[in-house]
């Protein structure tokens, strides 16, 4: 079912599935919430699955300044997600963001975490980019700013994948490409300033005692996986999983281990 919450005059669409413990799961930068699919026909004969899209991502809302405000701060796309939870008056969410996304819920958690029960963090990190990093996510932004979105996304879309799909199932990386349709160019420049300002979220991690999930792709070109291996050590208690052969696109490249790694963790809450 698909519902609305109004968070600083921007629309955040979202839909849930299913009963149960909450789990919220957050998708990525130029992405949308379809990568989710799958994972969401795991999980919602026992769980309440609450599946938002990015501020700006839903195509029937239309982009304005505040969205684009809002999309450009990791700050506030995390105080929209947690308008999200509050709006369905819950508490004890495990909240679970695959890149960008994962950005997101550890700021969740910096804001509140008595409101966030678990976290994973799908090729994701709690570091800051490297100096090569955001050299690379200017020269996005002066791409984003020539070009159209769809030029963007089709350049790089390939480089999301490990080889394995790339070498034996291109279909699949063209049938993401026509299934992220257009996003607005404005809401993905916003993005990328957002996590090119992100705060270091170690400390977030150390003093929360909240569980983490690491899903890791040993072939990951956008999440530098040695960093990722040493903040598993962080926490109170780690769950990690390193999906071989797998690059940035867990959930779509290897579902079977990918959401049995997720199932896998969320039963330490029963």
């Amino acid at each position: 079912m698909e519902q609305f919450v109004i968070y600083k005059d921007t629309t955040i669409s979202y839909k849930t599935y299913g009963a149960g413990k909450p789990v919220m799961l957050i998708h990525g930068f130029s992405e949308k919430s379809f990568v989710w699919e799958q994972l969401i026909t795991e999980l919602k004969d026992n769980y309440l699955v609450i599946v938002p899209d990015m501020p700006g991502y839903n195509k029937d809302c239309k982009v304005g300044e505040q969205d684009i405000f809002v999309a450009g701060s990791i700050h506030e796309v995390a105080k929209a997600m947690i308008a999200v939870i509050r709006s369905s008056g819950l508490n004890d969410v495990t909240v679970l963001g695959h890149s960008m996304g994962g950005y997101i819920a550890l700021e969740m958690l910096y804001i509140n975490a008595g409101l966030i029960k678990g976290l994973g963090l799908l090729h994701s990190t709690a570091n800051v980019d490297n100096e090569e990093k955001k050299e690379a996510r200017l020269k996005t932004i002066d791409f984003l700013e020539r070009n159209e979105s769809r030029t963007f996304i089709k350049s790089t879309i390939a480089n999301l994948f490990g080889s394995e799909i790339n070498k034996k199932a291109p279909g699949i990386v063209n049938e993401f490409y026509e299934a992220v349709g257009y996003i607005n160019e404005n809401i993905l420049v916003a993005n990328i300033n957002a996590m090119l300002n992100r705060r270091m979220q170690f400390e977030t991690i150390e003093k929360s005692g909240v569980p983490i999930l690491f899903i890791i792709g040993e072939e990951d070109k956008a999440i530098p996986v040695a960093d990722v291996f040493t903040q598993t050590t962080l926490g109170v208690k780690s769950f990690v999983y390193l999906l071989q052969k797998c690059g940035h696109m867990g959930m779509i490249e290897n579902p079977g281990q990918f959401n049995k790694a997720v199932k896998e963790y969320l039963k330490y809450f029963d």
